[in-house]
């Protein structure tokens, strides 16, 4: 007489074993190619445009701007037409994931306006360029501690403007 096989485990246990072996499953957005030789960091329907302003107490203000594809603008925090301003020891989501490309340009490059290419681990593929734009889809302003500083000591001694101060 034939040896019975001896059932190891139910159904539903056979299944969740087979599931784990497996491994789980990842939904990866894939960013679109290029297709004859067009970057679609360059077109308007693929990529969005952040300007990223950096003030200066001199009064000098050093400014570029990143494109990046539009999955990765929303998943970093932004929206279209969204304004974000900070001091360099508070900074925002957005900022936090872009902190990296900051410090990619000279002085020179800011006079010249230089564009260079990163990849960023959160991000992706990005170009940088130094300059303003005239619509950018978001726009972070980054103050120096110091300047905002100065700005709530002249607001504190500063008289409201109802009150008419008479000088002789």
């Amino acid at each position: 007489m034939p040896k019975r096989k001896k059932k190891k485990g139910t159904d539903a246990w056979r299944k969740l074993l087979k599931v784990h072996k497996k491994g789980p499953k990842r939904v990866r957005i894939n960013h679109p190619r290029k297709k004859n030789g067009i970057d679609p960091l360059t077109t308007v329907e693929h990529a969005r445009k952040v300007q990223i302003i950096f003030k200066q107490s001199c009064g000098k203000d050093n400014s570029m701007c990143i494109h990046m594809f539009k999955e990765s603008f929303h998943k970093i925090g932004l929206k279209e037409g969204c304004v974000q301003t900070m001091t360099e020891k508070q900074y925002t989501r957005a900022a936090r994931h872009l902190k990296k490309t900051f410090d990619v340009f000279t002085h020179n490059d800011y006079l010249l306006t230089n564009i260079k290419e990163m990849k960023l681990e959160t991000i992706g593929r990005c170009i940088l360029i130094t300059g303003k734009l005239r619509k950018p889809d978001a726009t972070l302003h980054i103050e120096p501690v110091a300047t905002s500083r100065i700005r709530e000591h002249w607001q504190a001694y500063r008289p409201p403007p109802d009150v008419e101060v008479e000088y002789m």
